[in-house]
């Protein structure tokens, strides 16, 4: 017994065991927590990236709709409000152009007894009261624009909301009330929460903080169901008091789901991503079961192998884990590690590597998304930003003169209501060409919405320079264009500013163009307006 308990083979092999008993403790302990706190920071991200971008795109929505109300409103004849018939004709015109409100829209009395007209005519909308409407009388207390609660409608019992802007007469009296219906159900509205999940069993959450319910969800069963009383859920608490983030936190369910928050200023309301933490961190249990897998056998093995196979087969695991915590401390990037043996930590270190792979990819296209614009590849107007804010800065310290140019197509709008917004998208493609293929290469072309672009000139010499570049690409756009089998003629209004001379920063240089293209406008199509001059463009053409 002696000689076995004083074998060097039995203290090697209850050396071996012990370590790799301590080895598979400490594992078990440390490398859950390193995986679960990198895979949140990654995991919370994305979700932050996800709840803004539906967040924006609701906003967006938002305010078109208000902003197409507030036309209405602005452009109604006044003696439509004592044609009841003229009046219904005159808001199914608009309706029937831009059928942004699929439940229709009501001229309502000031006194809100009653409407004057209604498109699409609804029996009995006509005569109904609207004086107790919540966004009836904060349109009458002076607000611009007013949003009302969620509610089912009294026709079809489907979630609607009613946005409403005041109609002014010439004094700047609210003489009616112009309300847009909308069906929360219905498409180009709230499809990105109630059509979309995040995995198997995440999803969106759309909160009206003001009105105590869950606007939409990608749960059926949560849409305008109120909100859990305060004490249950404590992320949720800190949203309701205006806290916007991300971390973990359990429901009033009980499930542990990690969430992130974003606003939708316009309607004072704010979306939630989120994602039940046993689906985010299923990498966690998974890394652990191979853990321990791995253990047992290189016990096994460590038995009949002694202390050195056993040192070998685990260096590679101690390389990794000490990478991933390397990484997961931003001691180094996050990268995909070198497979150096093809079994179970092979298997655990690709794995790691393609979630390292699929994460950088969603990185990469979120971050595109985020400074492109998708239809025709152009910076959009926030990376314009940027880049107009670092150019003015380095022209400030180098005394140089900066070029912008706002454009504004003339004829695209009838292209696009006549053939359809599939050619109007191919029309502004070979638009975006043409521009980049008049400035040069250090130069941007960015689209700022719509049919509007802007050309960021990084270094001019001369407003005669800038001249002759605008006249050349007044000229380009102005060719016929072929879209298929169709061919349209459509020219440009073009803004010119310089820096400094238009603007001392990003925001004069960008009211200074904005300014000069709508003097073109005003001229007639095919017109270009410098922002330096009062009279004409000769005037400053020598300067």
């Amino acid at each position: 017994m002696r000689r076995f308990t004083n074998s060097l083979v039995t203290r090697l092999v209850a050396i071996a065991v012990v370590t790799i008993l301590l080895g598979l403790g400490v594992r078990l302990t440390m490398l859950p927590q390193i995986l679960r706190g990198s895979l949140q920071q990654v995991v919370t991200t994305q979700l932050n990236s996800l709840a803004s971008y539906v967040a924006s795109d609701i906003d967006g929505k938002i305010r078109f709709r208000r902003d197409f109300l507030s036309h209405i409103a602005r452009d109604m004849p006044p003696g439509l409000l004592n044609d009841p018939q003229a009046l219904q004709d005159w808001l199914g015109r608009r309706q029937n152009l831009v059928p942004v409100f699929n439940d229709g829209l009501v001229m309502i009395h000031r006194d809100g007894k009653g409407a004057f007209a209604d498109f699409p005519r609804i029996e009995g909308r006509r005569e109904r009261d609207f004086s107790d409407r919540d966004w009836f009388i904060e349109v009458l207390h002076g607000s611009t624009f007013a949003l009302g609660a969620p509610q089912l409608s009294h026709a079809a019992r489907e979630p609607v909301i009613v946005m409403a802007v005041p109609v002014f007469d010439e004094a700047r009296r609210v003489v009616a009330v112009l309300a847009g219906n909308l069906s929360l159900e219905g498409p180009d509205f709230l499809e990105r929460i109630q059509n979309n999940r995040i995995g198997r069993e995440g999803g969106f959450l759309l909160v009206s903080p003001r009105d105590n319910l869950f606007v939409a969800s990608s749960d059926p069963e949560m849409r305008l169901k109120p909100l859990p009383r305060p004490g249950l859920n404590r992320l949720h608490d800190l949203a309701m008091q205006g806290w916007r983030g991300s971390g973990v936190t359990v429901n009033a369910y009980g499930v542990e789901n990690v969430v992130a928050m974003a606003d939708v200023p316009t309607a004072q309301w704010f979306v939630v991503a989120r994602l039940p933490s046993d689906e985010a961190f299923a990498l966690v249990a998974e890394t652990q079961r191979v853990a321990v897998r791995n253990s047992i056998i290189t016990s096994v093995v460590v038995i009949f192998l002694l202390l050195v196979i056993l040192l070998y087969l685990f260096r590679p695991m101690r390389e990794t884990a000490h990478r991933m915590r390397r990484m997961a401390d931003r001691l180094e990037p996050l990268a995909p590690l070198p497979v150096r043996r093809h079994d179970e930590v092979g298997e655990m270190v690709e794995g790691f590597n393609y979630l390292v792979e699929k994460l950088q990819e969603s990185e990469r296209h979120l971050a595109h998304l985020a400074h492109h614009d998708a239809l025709t590849g152009l910076p959009n107007r926030l990376s314009l930003l940027d880049r107009l804010r670092q150019g003015v800065a380095l022209a400030r310290r180098q005394g140089r003169q900066l070029g912008l140019f706002f454009i504004d197509l003339d004829g695209f709008k009838p292209v696009n209501d006549r053939h359809g917004h599939e050619a109007g998208d191919r029309l502004l493609q070979q638009v975006a060409l043409r521009l980049l293929a008049s400035v040069r290469e250090a130069d941007t072309v960015a689209r700022f919405g719509g049919d509007e672009f802007v050309v960021y000139l990084s270094e001019v010499h001369s407003g005669e320079a800038v001249a002759r570049l605008a006249e050349k690409i007044m000229a380009r756009l102005a060719e016929p264009y072929v879209l298929g089998d169709l061919s349209v003629t459509i020219s440009a209004s073009v803004g010119v500013a310089m820096f400094p001379r238009s603007g001392e920063d990003v925001d004069q240089l960008l009211a200074s163009a904005d300014a000069a293209m709508y003097a073109a406008k005003r001229a007639g199509a095919n017109s270009v307006r410098y922002a330096w001059e009062s009279q004409g463009p000769a005037e400053d053409m020598a300067a």
